[in-house]
């Protein structure tokens, strides 16, 4: 294309509102970044067809990653950035995309059609047109692509990367995967994606991270730090500038507990941004560790808990499902903690319910049938002695119940730190009901029509 064809048109170029040139410009790496080499890697890699997409929760390094990656001259192609925010109408993604692209050094013609509202037909065909005619791939990168959520905007920016021939790539930063963009393109295998687990930093790269802010950890002290972080980029920096100020062995000792300004963060960026429902329901399911629908609806007293958690598992809401049990989902530790925090600051009245509720679900179902029929014996797990205790006492033996619930407190120290607030509730509930029959002077006889699930 000649220079002579180089501009837009007036019509779009003056269209109301000043351009902000912030929304056009890449973002500058912080002082400290870790060069993520398997991550620019996968960017580079995923070129190779139309559409990338890099999804993961707030503070996951998403736009860090892509502004560090053109930093680093990786990019195979003329890049042109533009960050989005939920005021952007359609004109004006369509203004902005067009100023990002002539700002970038991408050629279009001075014919582009005139921008009107709604967007027309020719304009994209025209903006298409002028992309298949470059020479050389051109990558638009929009970040925070979560703020578009119009069906229009969606199918035209479609249209666009269809009819720009294999001239256009977009690469999107985003809390959610557009499932109108990728869907179809994931089918016919002209999607890339970069995902939660690919963002989450693993030990050589959090040993970087942390040896930038001048702090070296012991093998142990990892190993201490890791399960409370996993890998996600803004709590492993706030850790960082945490642990500069205090003894290392003390600070990861202490968690749980999280820091004032990573607990603000979360409470702003997951919490209140939520609608009034979905931030109850995640307040109220807080109070145990990894939840099922079936657990979700119990707490809540709803019947939503199945939408509710694929919806924030899919939102990348710090919420993920598990792979065991199938249909489980559990809270990133931090947030865990966050949001009892908030429960307690919010409804303090309300988490002794809670916990009642959860232990009472969660003895319920201490008798699968399978495991009423094979009562577990393995000497070393203490859930499985709750679940014995719980079937000792269905049989009227309520010395061995009570034997059996000596041996899992005495166990408690082994229980998986995810599964320990609804091991405590289960526990508690077993004995309360053990207290409370002895109290009346019940015998094990007398026991033998009583049910745990019956209180």
């Amino acid at each position: 294309m000649t220079a002579s064809a180089v501009g837009v048109t007036t019509a779009l170029l003056d269209a109301p509102g000043p351009l902000l040139s912030a929304k056009l410009s890449v973002p500058k790496p912080r002082e400290l970044v870790v060069p993520r080499r398997r991550l620019f890697e996968q960017l580079t890699e995923g070129l190779s067809r139309p559409l990338t997409v890099v999804s993961g929760p707030p503070g996951s390094g998403k736009t860090t990653l892509v502004a560090s990656w053109i930093a680093h001259e990786l990019a195979p192609g003329t890049v042109a950035w533009l960050t989005l925010d939920e005021g952007d109408t359609p004109s004006t993604f369509w203004r902005y995309v067009v100023e990002s692209l002539r700002r970038h050094g991408v050629e279009l013609p001075s014919d582009l059609g005139a921008l009107r509202r709604p967007i027309e037909r020719p304009f994209l065909e025209q903006l298409a047109t002028a992309l298949a005619d470059c020479h050389g791939p051109v990558i638009l990168v929009l970040d925070q692509f979560e703020s578009i959520t119009s069906p229009a905007l969606l199918r035209d920016l479609d249209f666009v990367l269809t009819n720009a021939a294999s001239e256009l790539r977009l690469v999107l930063t985003t809390r959610s995967e557009p499932r109108a963009l990728a869907s179809r393109r994931s089918l016919r295998g002209e999607l890339s994606r970069i995902g939660t687990a690919d963002l989450a930093f693993d030990r050589h790269e959090a040993e970087a991270l942390l040896a930038q802010h001048g702090i070296h950890l012991t093998p142990k002290l990892l190993d201490g730090l890791e399960p409370h972080v996993q890998g996600w980029a803004a709590g492993l920096r706030m850790c960082a500038t945490a642990l500069r100020r205090q003894d290392p062995a003390g600070f990861i000792a202490s968690l749980p507990s999280v820091p004032t300004g990573l607990a603000d963060y979360l409470v702003e960026e997951v919490l209140d941004r939520r609608p009034g429902p979905v931030r109850e329901f995640l307040l109220q399911t807080s109070v145990v560790d990894r939840l099922c629908p079936d657990l979700a609806d119990a707490l809540t007293g709803g019947t939503r808990g199945a939408d509710l958690l694929a919806r924030l598992a899919r939102e990348n809401v710090l919420v993920e499902a598990v792979d065991q049990p199938p249909g489980w989902y559990r809270f990133h530790p931090m947030l865990a903690e966050v949001l009892r925090v908030e429960l307690r600051r919010r409804h303090p009245d309300t988490v002794a319910d809670l916990h009642r509720r959860a232990a009472c679900w969660f003895a319920s179902r201490l008798a699968f049938a399978p495991v009423l029929e094979n009562p577990p014996t393995d000497a070393d797990d203490a859930m499985a002695h709750v679940v014995a205790a719980s079937v000792a006492m269905t049989a009227s033996d309520l010395d061995l119940a009570i034997a059996r619930l000596d041996r899992a407190e005495a166990l408690a120290a082994t229980v998986p730190a995810e599964d320990r607030s609804v091991f405590d509730a289960a526990v508690a509930l077993v004995r309360s009901v053990i207290d409370r029959r002895l109290i009346a002077g019940e015998t094990p006889r007398s026991m033998a029509q009583g049910r745990v699930s019956g209180i």
